[in-house]
């Protein structure tokens, strides 16, 4: 199985680097892109900072960073919590919904591309192997993290 886990990694950084060469014309990163889908579609309310970097397994000065370089370009609003003034939250803007809109055909094109090479019924058991996968890698991340911060 260990040729699965170093394919899985490999494809992982080969679809990083195509993705980055396909968002370079648009001004942002893979990072970047997957922090404003995040704060986009997995929340319904702005998150807060630490929260997206829970989700996005990284860490709050990263997500800070990034957050920061997209609030230049107008893509993020870093706003205070108005319950807690110490919590930052991310929302997203017009401009960032209007680049999305810019780059919605292309991005699905560019997606689409990536599986090119299988046929309906590979795509359709490759979701269903997935979610198991997935399922499972959030079971061991949080019991890592939980194991890393003494909680255990």
């Amino acid at each position: 199985m260990s040729e699965i886990v170093g394919a899985v990694f490999l494809l992982q950084r080969l679809w990083t680097y195509s993705l980055d060469g396909f968002l370079e014309p648009f001004g942002l990163t893979t990072r970047q892109w997957m922090l404003l889908a995040a704060v986009d579609q997995l929340f319904e309310e702005p998150p807060p900072l630490q929260v997206v970097a829970d989700r996005l397994n990284t860490s709050h000065q990263n997500v800070k960073a990034m957050a920061l370089q997209l609030q230049r370009r107008g893509l993020v609003e870093i706003v205070g919590d108005k319950a807690d003034k110490r919590v930052k939250r991310l929302q997203t803007t017009e401009s960032n919904r209007e680049l999305w809109a810019a780059m919605a055909g292309q991005t699905e094109a560019f997606i689409a591309g990536l599986f090119d090479d299988l046929e309906d019924a590979e795509l359709s058991e490759l979701r269903g192997l997935m979610g198991p996968l997935y399922a499972r890698a959030i079971e061991r991340y949080r019991d890592e993290r939980a194991r890393r911060s003494g909680r255990r």
